[in-house]
């Protein structure tokens, strides 16, 4: 069994008791395992395969970094398990599993990876995250809030599927924990989990993570279900969060609604002390280094410098969704283009956007008008002034444009971190591109050598890019030196240590 550092002996999930040799185990504990699972049928044996799942890449990349040092198993829900593509259409299937056939996935995930899945059935899915999470909780974690009235019958049954699905989570938990294991679980999908496993195991030891923003008490007291979702937090012995801003709006809103005890430490739950703590993630610095240098990369970063030769290149990259601020920046750019007219037809803005629900096809649609205005109105024959591309950008684009680019613009209104920040920087080795970031970003705390800007000023925006694109080299420089300390952008590691 590995050593303690001294970092991790005074954490509050190290109990006094514990033998100064360690832990035995990290229970990993995630909505979804770090895998997209597919299934062949070859004959009569099925084959399954494990490809690293998109999104949420700076958590995984957090979990997987432990593996070499630390014991660990990972629970978390299959997601959708897909068959061969259908023969008419190359569509992907959607595979309702027999008994036997989850247990052998079970096996083959646990054996070659470590992980436990939980299978839960689409009814269950629609409850729990299309319905509370997307419709609930991530909007209010958002500072957005509900405006649809209703007369709570839907609420009710998502809040019903909730509290089922997380209570699945925490009965796979129980039954896969042994004395001295740590139990981590992340993010708004599984806030019951540790107030439930609390209660089968008193004295277990339990982390829990927000990747998201915390709202102030103000928004966060507008939930129904605030009492419950508050109750199901502070079961942890240590609730992290991105910001420390974000910590205190915990601390604050604990106190508003049940007048607990507290102090910046964290909140006082009758005879049970929950630690609270900041532990901002980041990102794999020396993967991005290595797929940055990649040949393929290279190749691609020559193919966008001889289409634009002669312009200046700004990227902005986001999943499209309310709160990632494309609209912001799109009337920001417009703006700057009216402003600063000696930069018509010698500034290029490469937006890439992702997402796949019902609310981003219809962001889309709003996001296609706009660049459809800007380009029909500053563009020409020869000239596009905003290319915008909606589609799962693969690594090696992103990473040829986030080194190819003279800026990169992130305007979200509201984030939890943002590590495409963090990526950009570490792509810039070589050119030193000024990063324009939005003050609401939770990467904004850490990188005060950014243009620091307010997503709804498009005025200041509109600055922010011109004084970016005439930077002197001298600046650029100085401002990448002090973003690009290794210890800044290895919080990835901090975080995962810190579990």
């Amino acid at each position: 069994m590995p050593e303690l550092d001294e970092s991790l002996r005074i954490l509050p999930l190290l109990s006094k008791d514990l033998p100064q040799s360690g832990f035995d185990r990290i229970i990993h504990v995630t909505h979804q395992l770090p895998f997209e699972i597919s299934r062949t049928d070859n004959d009569d044996n099925h084959q399954w395969s494990f490809a690293p799942r998109r999104g949420h890449g700076a958590m995984y990349a957090g979990i997987e970094s432990l593996k070499n040092e630390w014991k660990s198993i990972h629970i978390g829900w299959t997601g959708e398990i897909h068959g061969q593509p259908d023969a008419e259409t190359n569509n992907k299937t959607t595979l309702e599993l027999a008994h036997d056939d989850k247990e052998r996935l079970a096996k083959d995930l646990e054996e070659a990876h470590g992980c436990i899945p939980l299978y839960l059935d689409s009814e269950s899915v629609a409850g729990h995250y299309d319905g509370y999470c997307k419709t609930m909780l991530w909007p209010l974690f958002h500072y957005l809030i509900w405006n649809d009235a209703t007369d709570g019958r839907l609420e009710r049954k998502q809040w019903e599927a909730y509290a089922m699905v997380n209570r699945k989570y925490a009965e796979l938990v129980c039954q896969h924990y042994r004395e001295g294991d740590i139990i981590w679980v992340h993010d708004y999908h599984l806030l019951l989990v540790p107030g439930m496993v609390r209660e089968k195991l008193p004295k277990a030891r339990i982390g829990l993570f927000i990747h998201a923003p915390f709202p102030s008490s103000e928004i966060f007291r507008c939930l129904p279900k605030r009492q419950e979702i508050l109750k199901g937090m502070l079961g942890a012995n240590l609730v992290g969060f991105q910001t420390y801003s974000y910590a205190r709006h915990f601390i604050s809103t604990c106190t508003r609604i049940f007048g607990y005890e507290s102090n910046p430490d964290g909140v006082e739950e009758e005879d049970h002390f929950c630690h609270v703590g900041t532990f901002p993630i980041g990102i794999d610095v020396d993967r991005v280094e290595t797929m940055r240098k990649d040949k393929d990369v290279q190749y691609k970063m020559k193919a966008i410098a001889d289409m634009y030769t002669g312009k200046k290149i700004i990227v902005g990259r986001d999943k499209l969704d309310l709160v990632k601020g494309v609209l912001q920046k799109l009337a920001a750019f417009e703006k700057f283009l009216m402003d600063y007219p000696e930069w018509r037809n010698q500034v290029v803005l490469i937006q890439v956007t992702d997402g796949s629900t019902t609310e981003s096809a219809k962001l889309e649609n709003k996001v296609s008008e706009i660049v459809a205005h800007i380009n029909g109105t500053y563009g020409s024959l020869e000239f596009t002034p905003v290319h915008h591309y909606h589609h799962q950008v693969q690594p090696d684009d992103l990473y040829a444009l986030l080194s190819i680019a003279d800026a990169a613009l992130i305007t979200a209104v509201r984030d939890g971190m943002n590590t495409t920040s963090l990526e950009y920087v570490i792509c810039q080795q070589e050119k030193h591109g000024p990063l324009i970031l939005s003050e609401f970003t939770g990467t904004a705390g850490s990188m005060s050598s950014a243009l620091m800007v307010n997503p709804w000023d498009y005025a200041g925006l509109a600055k922010a890019i011109n004084d970016a694109l005439l930077m002197s080299e001298e600046d650029k420089l100085s401002r990448h030196l002090t973003m690009s300390n290794p210890t800044q952008l290895r919080f990835g590691h901090i975080h995962s240590s810190s579990s």
